[in-house]
Formats: C-alpha cells, sequence, structure tokens
C-alpha cells in the first residue's frame, strides 16, 4: 500500500573570490522525491551542480535512485543506481547498544571500484558523540561522486569542508552551554578541522564558525530553522575566506535553500 511521500528541493548560488579578477559566480540545485510502498522508502534524487566550485566529485549532473526497507527495530537495507557515474551498490545499517552507549553503523559496497565504505556514530552520553568512517579499496573511492550525492541528500557540502565524505575520518561532538564543539580530522589528508557552534541563538537561526587548519580556510554560515530543531535548515548564508601565514582573503560568499512538502 502506498505510504506517505516527501519531495524536497534545494538551490545554491555562490559568489567565489569576490574582487579578483578570477572572480565566479556557482550555481547549483537538486530535487529528492521520497515516497513509502509497502514499507519500502523509494527516492529519486536529480543533481545539477556541474557549475559549483566542487572538487570533491568528478560528476555533477547525476540522478540516483534508491530503494530501502526497514527489516526489523534495529536493521534496514537498501540497495540503488547511480545513472550518471553507472555505478551500482548495495547498503546495511543497524542499530544497537554497547554498554548504555547506542551504536549506529553502516556499510555500503560500491560496485564500481568495488569499494566498501563504512561508517558509525557512537552517543557516548546526552552531550557527547563520535562518528568516524574508513572506506577499503580507498583508491577507487577517491573518484565515487555516487556517495558524494548520496550524503548531499542531507544538504550541500561546502568545500574545502567535505569531511562527510572522506575515506578515513572521524569527528567529536560535544555540547555545553548552548554551544556545540566538534573538532574533526580527515586521515587521509591528514587535515584538521574545528567548528563551534551556537544552536537558537536568535529565535529559530543558529551560527556556526569552521576553521581548515591544512587549508588555512574560515567560514562562517548562518542557518534559518523552519522547525524548531535544527535538522531541518530551510536557508542558510555562508561566509569563507583564506585566514592564515599568506593574510586574509578573498571572500568568497553563498546562499542555500532548502524546502520539504508532503505529497
Amino acid at each position: 500500500m502506498g505510504g506517505p511521500g516527501w519531495l524536497t528541493g534545494k538551490g545554491f548560488v555562490g559568489f567565489n573570490d569576490i574582487g579578483q579578477d578570477g572572480g565566479s559566480i556557482a550555481v547549483g540545485g537538486r530535487t529528492d522525491l521520497r515516497k513509502e510502498i509497502n514499507d519500502i522508502k523509494f527516492t529519486a534524487s536529480i543533481t545539477d551542480a556541474s557549475a559549483r566550485d566542487y572538487e570533491a566529485a568528478p560528476w555533477l549532473k547525476d540522478s540516483i535512485i534508491t530503494a530501502e526497507k526497514r527489516l526489523n527495530d534495529q536493521s534496514s537495507v537498501g540497495i540503488g543506481y547511480d545513472f550518471g557515474a553507472q555505478n551500482a551498490f548495495v547498503s546495511v545499517a543497524g542499530e544497537t547498544t554497547v554498554n548504555n552507549k547506542p551504536i549506529t553503523a553502516r556499510g555500503t559496497w560500491f560496485q564500481k571500484g568495488n569499494s566498501i565504505r563504512t561508517e558509525a556514530d557512537v552517543q557516548i552520553d546526552s552531550r557527547q558523540k563520535l562518528w568516524g568512517t574508513y572506506t577499503f579499496n580507498t583508491p577507487a573511492n577517491e573518484v565515487n561522486s555516487t556517495y558524494v550525492n548520496l550524503k548531499e541528500r542531507q544538504g550541500f557540502i561546502i568545500a574545502p569542508f567535505t569531511l562527510p565524505t572522506a575515506t578515513a575520518a572521524a569527528t567529536y561532538t560535544i555540547e555545553k552551554d548552548g554551544y556545540v564543539i566538534e573538532p574533526q580530522y580527515n586521515f587521509h589528508t591528514s587535515s584538521a578541522y574545528l567548528s563551534v557552534g551556537r544552536n537558537k541563538f536568535w529565535r529559530k537561526n543558529h551560527v556556526k564558525a569552521h576553521y581548515a587548519f591544512n587549508e588555512q580556510v574560515a567560514m562562517v554560515d548562518f542557518t534559518y530553522n523552519e522547525n524548531k530543531s535544527n535538522d531541518k535548515p530551510l536557508a542558510k548564508a555562508y561566509i569563507k575566506a583564506n585566514a592564515g601565514q599568506q593574510g586574509f582573503g578573498p571572500l568568497s560568499v553563498g546562499f542555500i535553500v532548502d524546502k520539504t512538502i508532503d505529497i
């Protein structure tokens, strides 16, 4: 029987290297259509972000379809196909508890390159969380745009803060006095990152500052949330610039809108 459905639209526009001769405008967009049929969640995604300044993926005009079924309260299985990259994939996810700490883990096999990506979330306590990922057959996954586009179903990833799509990385998150602090590390590129955020600093708005130590890039983003939780952004604006030994600038700014409607 048919179940609920959702349509999500995301739009992106960025103005890079403002004031420089090589300055440019980058645009992109994607649409995700989700529908549940007989307890199977189908998702079709279309992405057109080929003009966007994004170094992590070679194929950015893409379309992906996935089907995911929950086997029980603790596990699910999914299959999918990336038409742009001609890449099939299968994923398995599970939830368990170890020493009273909830753990969520997922493994995805990609037919192209025969690579396997694993990742896990560990909820240490109500304020602390640890996330990690490792990809077997890493050289093949370096050009795996399929996972990049799957991850961007959760929102656009802005370079150089591409840690969610890294092949070996970890993030530690701690919440304290209304702030969210996240030190992150990319083991494959030996790159360190730090994010400090403030939730609900004004009405439904959230602010987060980021710094990439190797790339020496700083970024601040402002998010407006349609709901009172911070997991469904409606609009985001960001400012980023080089900030290191070579000085500050040039500036790049961008705007992202994200809207989901029931169908």
